[in-house]
C-alpha cells in the first residue's frame, strides 16, 4: 500500500486542480489557459512522483492515469460549458502538460542519478529554476512578452490579444524539448537504481539494458543537436532580439533610438518624430520632471509584425524598466502619449522595474494624462457607465489585477483614468507620485480606497448623462470581456485568418471563414459579419448580377446583431458605391444611424455621404476596393469637370482629408481653406480640425491659434462639446 501512496497523493492534487478550474471562466474548457496552468502543476507532480520510492508499474500506470484526469474532467464539464474546439484543446494539452511532464520526469531521473541525498530538494530547486529563470530573463532583457518553456510549453503574452494558436514556432520548440528530455533520460538511466526495480524486473527489461552502454554515443549526437536547435531560436521565432527588430525597422531620429518601417514616407516619419518630441516636452512640464530619459520606440508597420517580434498583436505596450515602447503605426496617434506616461512615471514606481503595486494606478495615470478622447471625456463615459450599472459593484477592486483584468478592458481603463484625474485635480500630482509605487492611499491621502472611490463616484454622478452619451457608452462598454465570451480564442484565430484571406483578395476563402465564425457565434459576432459583408460584396463586384442576393442575405443577418451599427453603415455605404437599388434606402439607413451618434468619425462619414447624395457626387470613390491614389484621381477629375460650387466645396473637403491621411499637409491645408465653411456642424468641425492639424504639422503656430478658436466654436454645435474642446486645447498645448 505504501508504494501506491504517492500515486494517490498525486491523483488527489491533479483532480482537485482540475475540478477547481471548472469553476473559473476561460479555464473551464480544455484549451490554452487550462493547458498553461496544468503545464505548471502536472510536470511538478509527476516529476516529484517519479523521484519518490514507488513501484515502477505504479509509476507508469499512475503517470498515464494522471495525464488523463484534466481532459476527462473537462470532457464531463462540456455538459455545462461549451467547448468550441476540444480537439485543438487536446493539442494544446499534449504540447503543454504532457511534453512538460516528459521533461520533468527526465529532470527527476537525472537528479536522482546524480546525488545520493537531497534528491527531492534539488529537484524542486531545479524545477523552479527552469520554470522561472528563462522567463524572467527574457521578460526583463528582450523585447518579447511571449515565452516558450520546457515545462509549461507556451505563454502567449498580452491578455487582451484573443487569438492564440499552435504555430510552427511551438512545434519547433517542442522538438527542442524532446531532444533535451532525451538527454536527461539518458543521463538518468545510466544508473539503474533510479527506477527502483528488482533483479527480476531488470531481467524482464533486458532489452533496455542493452541500450545502456550506448548512452554515451547517443549523447554525442543529442547534445550538439540541442545546441544547434537552441542557436536557431531567434530564426525560428522561439525567441526575439533587438538585432532582428532593428534589421527590419530603420531609425527616424538622428540618435538612432526611434524606429519605423522603411516603407513609410518621409512625411510620416517626420510626423512620428515631431509628435514624440512635442509629447515629451509637454509631459515633462505636466509631470514636473527635470529631465526625461532616453527612450527607445519601435513603430511596427502592422499588428502582425509586432506580434512576430514581441507576441503582442493588438496590444500596444511598454517595457518601463528598459524605457522602450512597442507600438503599431495605426495605433501611434491614439497610444503614444499613454505609453510615454508609463515610462516617465517609472521613476516613481518600485525599482528596478518602475511598476506600481496597483495595476489600476499603473494604467490609471497613463489614461489620465493620455491624448484626450475626441467624443466624450473619461468623466462623462464614467458617469454613463455608473448610471447604466455597467461598473463593478465594488469599484476599489479595479485597483487590483483580478478586478482590473477580468472586466472589459476599455471599461477598466476608462474608470481608472477618470478616478486618477479626480485624484490629480483634487490633491495634485505630487501626492499621486508619493502614492504611486505602493498604492498607499491611506498613508498619502488620509483615506482608504473605498472612501476615495466614493468621493470620485459622487463627483461623476453630478454629470448629466444625455441620450447621446448613453448611446455611445452602451456601444463601447456594454460588451462581454474575454472571460465572459464563448470561444474567444477560436473566434479570434478564425477572424485573423479571414482578414488575411481578405487582404490577399481570396474572397471565397474569407467568406467561408467568416461564415464559420457566424455559425459558431449564432450570427452575433459583429466583426465576422462586417468581414462577411465585405467578402461577399468584393466578390460580387466582379459579378454585379450577384448584388441582389448579397444585399438580401446581409439585411437578414444584420438583424441578429446586438450592436448592428458598424454593419448597417457598411451596408448603406455599399448601396452607394455599388449603385445597386434606390439611394433612398441607403439615405434612410444613414439618417437613422446618425441619430445614435456612435462616434464623431461615424457622424462625419454619414454626413459626408448624405451630402454626396444630395450633390450628385460620383460614389465610386467610396468603394474600399479603390486605392488611395485612384481615389485622389477620381476626386480631382470630378473637381475639374463640375461647375457646382456646392459640389466643389464637398470634393475639396474630401480631397483635403485624403491628402492629410497621407501626411501631405501643405496640399491638404490649401483644399480645406478653399472649401469654405459648411452649414452642417460635423463637417465644419472636421474641416477646422483638418486645418488645425495641418497648421501645427507645418509649424504655423500663430495661424493655428486662430483656427483652434474656430474649431472650438464649431464644436459647440456638435455632441460631446466638452471632450472636443479639451482635445483642441491639448493640441494647442503641444
Amino acid at each position: 500500500m505504501s508504494h501506491f501512496l504517492p500515486v494517490l497523493v498525486s491523483a488527489m492534487v491533479v483532480l482537485v486542480a482540475s475540478v477547481g478550474l471548472t469553476q473559473v471562466p476561460l479555464f473551464n474548457v480544455l484549451g490554452y489557459e487550462l493547458s498553461l496552468v496544468m503545464g505548471v502543476i502536472m510536470p511538478f507532480v509527476l516529476g516529484f512522483f517519479w523521484i519518490t520510492k514507488a513501484d515502477l508499474r505504479a509509476k507508469w500506470f499512475g503517470t498515464a492515469a494522471l495525464l488523463l484526469v484534466p481532459p476527462l474532467v473537462m470532457l464531463v464539464n462540456m455538459a455545462f460549458v461549451r467547448n468550441c474546439s476540444y480537439l485543438e484543446g487536446l493539442a494544446f494539452y499534449a504540447l503543454g502538460p504532457v511534453l512538460g511532464s516528459l521533461f520533468a520526469v527526465g529532470l527527476a531521473l537525472a537528479v536522482k542519478s546524480s546525488v545520493k541525498r537531497w534528491a527531492k530538494t534539488l529537484f524542486v530547486l531545479a524545477y523552479v529554476a527552469v520554470l522561472l529563470l528563462p522567463v524572467l530573463y527574457l521578460f526583463y532583457a528582450t523585447p518579447q512578452i511571449f515565452f516558450f518553456n520546457p515545462i509549461f510549453g507556451y505563454f502567449a503574452g498580452a491578455i487582451y490579444d484573443r487569438a492564440v494558436e499552435i504555430d510552427s514556432c511551438y512545434l519547433f520548440f517542442r522538438l527542442e524539448t524532446l531532444v533535451l528530455s532525451s538527454i536527461l533520460f539518458l543521463w538518468g538511466l545510466r544508473k539503474w537504481h533510479v527506477l527502483d526495480i528488482s533483479a527480476s524486473q531488470q531481467a524482464k527489461l533486458i532489452y533496455i539494458w542493452r541500450l545502456v552502454p550506448r548512452w554515451k554515443r547517443a549523447m554525442v549526437v543529442l547534445i550538439p543537436l540541442f545546441l544547434f536547435l537552441w542557436a536557431k531560436n531567434d530564426e525560428l521565432g522561439i525567441t526575439s532580439s533587438y538585432e532582428q527588430i532593428k534589421h527590419e525597422l530603420v531609425p527616424i531620429d538622428s540618435a538612432g533610438h526611434w524606429y519605423a518601417s522603411p516603407a513609410v514616407s518621409l512625411e510620416e516619419k517626420q510626423a512620428f518624430k515631431s509628435r514624440i518630441e512635442l509629447e515629451l516636452a509637454d509631459l515633462k512640464k505636466v509631470i514636473g520632471l527635470d529631465a526625461v530619459p532616453q527612450i527607445e520606440i519601435f513603430i511596427y508597420p502592422d499588428a502582425e509584425a509586432k506580434r512576430r517580434f514581441t507576441g503582442a498583436d493588438r496590444t500596444e505596450f511598454t517595457k518601463i524598466w528598459r524605457n522602450e515602447i512597442h507600438i503599431t503605426a495605426q495605433g501611434f496617434d491614439r497610444s503614444i502619449r499613454h505609453e510615454l506616461v508609463h515610462i516617465l512615471f517609472g521613476r516613481y514606481g518600485i525599482q528596478p522595474l518602475g511598476l506600481s503595486k496597483s495595476i489600476g494606478f499603473l494604467e490609471g495615470i497613463a489614461d489620465a494624462l493620455e491624448t484626450p478622447d475626441f467624443d466624450w471625456t473619461q468623466d462623462e463615459y464614467s458617469a454613463a457607465i455608473v448610471a447604466l450599472k455597467l461598473a463593478p459593484e465594488k469599484l476599489e477592486t479595479l485597483l487590483g489585477p483580478v478586478g482590473f483584468w477580468t472586466g472589459l478592458g476599455p471599461k477598466s481603463y476608462t474608470l481608472m483614468g477618470s478616478f486618477t484625474q479626480h485624484l490629480l485635480g483634487k490633491y495634485g500630482i505630487e501626492k499621486f507620485k508619493a502614492a504611486y509605487a505602493d498604492a498607499n492611499l491611506q498613508g498619502v491621502y488620509g483615506k482608504d480606497a473605498s472612501a476615495l472611490m466614493a468621493d470620485w463616484q459622487t463627483s461623476v454622478k453630478k454629470i448629466t448623462v444625455s441620450p447621446e452619451l448613453e448611446s455611445a457608452a452602451r456601444f463601447h462598454f456594454d460588451r462581454k470581456s474575454i472571460f465572459e465570451a464563448e470561444c474567444p480564442h477560436l473566434v479570434a484565430k478564425r477572424l485573423r485568418h479571414a482578414e488575411k484571406a481578405l487582404q490577399k483578395k481570396d474572397y471565397q476563402a474569407a467568406e467561408e471563414i467568416y461564415r464559420e465564425v457566424l455559425a459558431l457565434t449564432d450570427g452575433k459576432e459583429p466583426e465576422a459579419l462586417q468581414g462577411y459583408i465585405q467578402a461577399r460584396l468584393f466578390a460580387a463586384d466582379q459579378k454585379p448580377v450577384l448584388y441582389a442576393a448579397v444585399f438580401a442575405e446581409v439585411d437578414t443577418l444584420v438583424r441578429r446583431l446586438e450592436k448592428p451599427e458598424p454593419a448597417i453603415f457598411t451596408i448603406a455605404n455599399a448601396r452607394l458605391w455599388t449603385g445597386y437599388g434606390p439611394k433612398d434606402s441607403a439615405v434612410r439607413e444613414l439618417e437613422s444611424l446618425y441619430k445614435k451618434h456612435v462616434s464623431f468619425n461615424y457622424d462625419v462619414a454619414i454626413q459626408l455621404r448624405l451630402a454626396m447624395v444630395r450633390e450628385g457626387v460620383q460614389m465610386k470613390m467610396l468603394s474600399p476596393l479603390v486605392s488611395n491614389e485612384d481615389r485622389l484621381k477620381l476626386i480631382q477629375t470630378e473637381l475639374d469637370t463640375t461647375a457646382s460650387q456646392a459640389k466643389k466645396q464637398l470634393l475639396g473637403f474630401a480631397m483635403g482629408r485624403q491628402l492629410a491621411s497621407q501626411y501631405r499637409y501643405a496640399e491638404a491645408l490649401s483644399y480645406f481653406d478653399a472649401a469654405g465653411a459648411f452649414d452642417q456642424p460635423d463637417l465644419e468641425l472636421e474641416r477646422q480640425m483638418g486645418r488645425l492639424k495641418a497648421c501645427l504639422a507645418l509649424g504655423k503656430f500663430d495661424e493655428a491659434k486662430g483656427v483652434a478658436m474656430q474649431a472650438s466654436a464649431a464644436s459647440e454645435k456638435t455632441v460631446g462639446t466638452v471632450a472636443k474642446r479639451r482635445y483642441i486645447d491639448g493640441l494647442l498645448k503641444l
